[in-house]
Formats: structure tokens, C-alpha cells, sequence
């Protein structure tokens, strides 16, 4: 069995301008089995999926995704359920990011941007499950604390203010305050002046090395920006194959080792694939193997425009010049 994407095959049908009546003629495949893989059901044998994307000139691949933007105007898309998402613009980073996932998970890129609300709802609730874990701990060590009978050293002091930040961390969870902006303000006003941390992502951190405790492999690293340096490989590498979220203000790495064996020692390579020049998915199958490794390299230098590599270059120089 195979699967066809209901919305693009509908998509496509009304782009050809045909109805589920002509398609079955043209198609060979029936008027009933058009309808009820619109309506909801996409699952289709082999026959009637090559018949389908012969007649609608794609191929299985296609049908089985999302319809393309380039495919049709604004209205065409909205007449099947689709918009744009201007004016968001997303970092060059972040679609090679999800261009690893596809690579690393198989998850295609529209999939991926269709299931990023229900991702950040689920990565934000358990990043509040995961403090609401770490306040019940620091609560027993503050009543243990507080009971304690150290006489004049005065440490319930600290028990007090301990307990009362304890109440407004609570406070902060229940108002889903996902990035502690309410904890951070309210210290800052009680004088403790902390060095923010931003408990996301300290979450996605701790979620990031929780899980690579229980796989094979490190496929996911999450680091503060502010650490970076610290906690990056002492060859430097992994600051070169890292993602930065100007946004969130994290570095992450999906596959990173992989993303390095296709970039090599080749720093223009490298930035070819982080500034979008080309798409993972585009590298050509012959260079993919380790014993292409040099010609990968060559090629992917190659995707670079030379007005894009002469502006990077003139940058730099007139802030050397400037320094």
C-alpha cells in the first residue's frame, strides 16, 4: 500500500482544472476511489497510485506530500486549506536544521512545520512538568532548612528567602511563564541580581543529554549560547557544525557528525550548507560516500555565488581594518 496526501491530491486535480469525474476518465482510476482518498482516506495500492500521479504528471513522491507554494496562486491555496506563513522569516539555520531531521528521521519539511505548534505546546509543558519536579526538591531541602536548629548562624534567613522564591517560581508556572521572565523580574527586585537562565532552555538541555543517556548516540546536543564556549570540542569542530537560534539564543546539533563528514575540513563548505546555498537533499548521490569526501567538498564550495563570497569577504576585511 501507499500513500497519498489528500489535500494535494485534491490540490493538483484543481489545478488541472479537472473534476474527480475527469481524473477518473483521464486516469483510469475510479470516481469513488478519487473521493473517498480526498475525503480523508489516503491509503491507495501501487496500481492506483502510479495511475494517479501519471495523469496529474508528478510523481508517487509528490503526491504523497504537501502541495508545493510554487504550485499555485494565493488563492488556489487557500481554496484547499493552505496559506503562507508571511511575514515570518525563519533563519538559513533553521531550515538546515530541518532539512537533518528529514535526513536523520525521515520527516519531511512540511511535516515538520505542520507539527511545530504541537512540538513547542509539548516541549513547553514539559518543561513546566520538569520544574514543577525541581521546585517540590527544592522545597523539602528549604523546610528541612527552615526546621533546623542552627541557633545564632541564622540560616533560616536563607530558609526565608529561599521559600519565598520557591513561591514565586510556583506562581510562574502556574502562568505558564515558559521563560521565567517573572522569576528573573521578581529576584532582580529583592536585590539577588541572578545570572539569567532561562529555564526552556535549561529544559531542552537537560531533555537533550536525558536522552542521549538512553541511545546509541549523541544526535542531539543543545548548548546556552552563553556556554558555547565552554563546553564546545577542543578540535572547535562542533562550534562549526552547531546551529545558532539567534531567537532562542541556543546552539543545537542534529546529526552533527554527519553534518561534518558532508562539510569535511572545508570551511566554505560548510557555510554553503548553513547559509542555504544548497540543500542537503541536493548533494549528489556519487559524493555522498566517504571516498568522495574530496569532490563532496569541491562541490558544495561550488554552490557558493561569488558576489555572496566577495561580500562575506569584504565584510570581514573592513572590520579588520576597522578594529
Amino acid at each position: 500500500m501507499k500513500v497519498i496526501n489528500p489535500k494535494t491530491l485534491k490540490f493538483l486535480r484543481t489545478k488541472a482544472n479537472l473534476s474527480q469525474q475527469d481524473l477518473a476518465e483521464v486516469s483510469g482510476v475510479s470516481k469513488k476511489t478519487i473521493a473517498r482518498i480526498e475525503g480523508g482516506k489516503p491509503s491507495a495500492n501501487k496500481t492506483t497510485t502510479n495511475r494517479l500521479a501519471k495523469a496529474l504528471q508528478v510523481s508517487d513522491q509528490e503526491l504523497a506530500a504537501l502541495p508545493h507554494e510554487k504550485d499555485g496562486s494565493e488563492q488556489l491555496l487557500n481554496a484547499v486549506g493552505y496559506s503562507r506563513v508571511s511575514p515570518y522569516i525563519i533563519h538559513n539555520n533553521a531550515k538546515l536544521a530541518m532539512q537533518m531531521v528529514e535526513k536523520c528521521y525521515g520527516i519531511p519539511i512540511p511535516l515538520q512545520l505542520g507539527l511545530a505548534p504541537l512540538m513547542a505546546a509539548l516541549l513547553a509543558e514539559g518543561s513546566l512538568s520538569w520544574r514543577r519536579q525541581k521546585l517540590a526538591m527544592a522545597k523539602e531541602a528549604v523546610d528541612a532548612l527552615d526546621e533546623a536548629d542552627y541557633g545564632h548562624c541564622g540560616f533560616c534567613l536563607g530558609a526565608g528567602r529561599a521559600d519565598k522564591m520557591a513561591f514565586v517560581e510556583r506562581e510562574s508556572i502556574e502562568q505558564r511563564d515558559i521563560f521565567g521572565e517573572k522569576v528573573l523580574e521578581e529576584a532582580s527586585e529583592d536585590g539577588l541580581n541572578p545570572e539569567w537562565v532561562n529555564p526552556f532552555v535549561e529544559y531542552l538541555c537537560h531533555l537533550a543529554k536525558e536522552l542521549a543517556k538512553q541511545s546509541d548516540g549523541d544526535l542531539i546536543k543543545v548548548v546556552p549560547g552563553a556556554k558555547r564556549d565552554d563546553q564546545a570540542d577542543p578540535d572547535g569542530k562542533w562550534l562549526a557544525n552547531s546551529i545558532h537560534c539567534p531567537l532562542s539564543g541556543i546552539y543545537f546539533s542534529i546529526d552533527e557528525s554527519e553534518l561534518g563528514r558532508l562539510a569535511g575540513d572545508s570551511e566554505w563548505a560548510s557555510r554553503a550548507l548553513h547559509w542555504g546555498c544548497v540543500k542537503v537533499a541536493d548533494i549528489p548521490k556519487e559524493f555522498l560516500g566517504d571516498d568522495a569526501k574530496e569532490e563532496r567538498m569541491k562541490w558544495l564550495e561550488s554552490q557558493i555565488p561569488e558576489s555572496r563570497r566577495a561580500e562575506y569577504e569584504a565584510f570581514w576585511d573592513d572590520l579588520r581594518i576597522a578594529v
